[in-house]
């Protein structure tokens, strides 16, 4: 993995959080759902917004303090009725679904458990950003079979890595049910790059993110 210090944590989980509030607007409700509470940080960030915070992870781990209720489950079969959530929220979380033929199923089981009116808020890796974001190694992932030879290397995270384009991603929540209303790309801002920070403002300016950005928002409206 690309190593992540706490400003860069904080700096990506605050933009993620500014990104959302853009495409939904002031972030409020009963009750938010993370799909993948991870370190916390984004939990953090998006929970502070809700009277009840629901977690869920695949595998055991501690929650963030800021959840009321975790629960360790598979996200392609969420265990909750219809219709209960404000906002369900998946970071970096669809692509690490396996197999990869049940990514789909994801969408619809978020976009089921979210209220009409409510919203699912996805963001994605860039799938053809040069450095591949899980090794922290550059351009190998553009070379076909280069995957296989990265997990013999000993990369084995990458079984689990299947990333969607941004147009896949914008049709499954629409089949799932919900209408999409922010399809983006982005580029993180300076404070949230880890190691190669001090080329990432030359790399703005001439338009390099513009052409590999570091990633994707996919907002939808139940």
């Amino acid at each position: 993995m690309v190593a992540l210090s706490e400003q860069n944590l904080e700096a990506r989980a605050a933009f993620l959080r500014d990104a959302a509030e853009q495409a939904i607007g002031t972030l409020s409700g009963d009750r938010c759902l993370m799909v993948g509470a991870g370190s916390g940080y984004n939990t953090e960030e998006f929970g502070d917004y809700f009277d009840e915070v629901n977690a869920l992870e695949i595998e055991p781990r501690e929650f963030p303090d800021v959840v009321d209720h975790g629960i360790f489950a598979d996200g392609t079969r969420l265990p909750y009725q219809d219709d209960v959530f404000d906002l369900t929220v998946a970071i970096s979380v669809i692509e690490h679904v396996v197999p990869p033929v049940n990514r789909p199923k994801l969408a619809e089981e978020m976009v089921r458990c979210t209220k009409p009116g409510g919203h699912v808020f996805f963001q994605i890796p860039n799938g053809r950003f040069p450095l591949e974001l899980h090794t922290g190694l550059p351009l190998f992932h553009w070379i076909p079979g280069a995957k296989q030879v990265a997990i013999e290397m000993g990369y084995t995270g990458l079984k689990r890595v299947h990333i969607p384009s941004r147009a896949k991603l914008a049709r499954w929540v629409r089949e799932a049910g919900a209408d999409v209303i922010e399809e983006r790309s982005f580029a993180y801002p300076s404070e949230a790059i880890p190691k190669y920070n001090q080329l990432y403002e030359v790399f703005d300016d001439i338009g390099v993110f513009r052409v590999f950005p570091f990633g994707h928002i996919v907002v939808g409206r139940v």
